[in-house]
């Protein structure tokens, strides 16, 4: 969903939803109903846990899922978190902005990521790649430092054909503040 505010032929509109996706709902109803199913697992939610994602309209959605909606045949697929340390969704509709806007990304999933060191469960919002090369994994890795005041990402999610997965440690992570 993009939204705007503006005026047209005089009557300002205020938070006007532009249907872009086929979810029926507009996007403060996504949000309540993810908001919803993170709160309801986040407390549980372990490192040992299945991974939890949601689509674009807040429906739980599996890896395999995942890969099947890239479309790319036996290639796998790569999850890459633009969220860092983000345990509520105060900040999601500036990071879907920036999947958006700035890497020109229309797939979206949202999903929850055990931060061991800290204890707590984060939530976050994720884009795919190609999995095209480890260069270019880390490359995405490293993008959005800045969005995240500074904090790189610590690691891709990729995912076979068949809806396995492993992970892809960024190599730089501990080089980072």
């Amino acid at each position: 969903m993009l939204r705007w505010r503006g005026v047209i032929g005089g009557d300002k509109m205020t938070d006007s939803v532009i249907p872009i996706n086929k979810c029926n709902q507009n996007q403060d109803q996504i949000d309540e109903k993810i908001s919803n199913v993170f709160k309801k697992f986040e407390k549980s939610f372990t490192e040992n846990s299945n991974p939890l994602y949601l689509d674009k309209c807040g429906e739980k959605v599996t890896l395999q899922e995942i890969q099947n909606t890239a479309d790319i045949g036996d290639n796998s697929v790569v999850l890459i978190a633009v969220t860092r340390e983000q345990y509520n969704m105060d900040n999601f509709s500036k990071y879907r902005e920036y999947i958006r806007n700035a890497l020109n990304k229309d797939t979206i999933y949202y999903g929850l990521w055990r931060n061991i060191e800290k204890n707590k469960t984060e939530w976050d919002i994720v884009y795919t790649i190609d999995a095209v090369s480890y260069d270019e994994i880390q490359k995405h890795l490293n993008l959005h430092n800045e969005i995240n005041n500074g904090l790189a990402q610590k690691m891709a999610l990729i995912i076979d054909k068949t809806g396995n997965w492993e992970i892809q440690n960024n190599e730089n992570f501990n080089e980072m503040p």
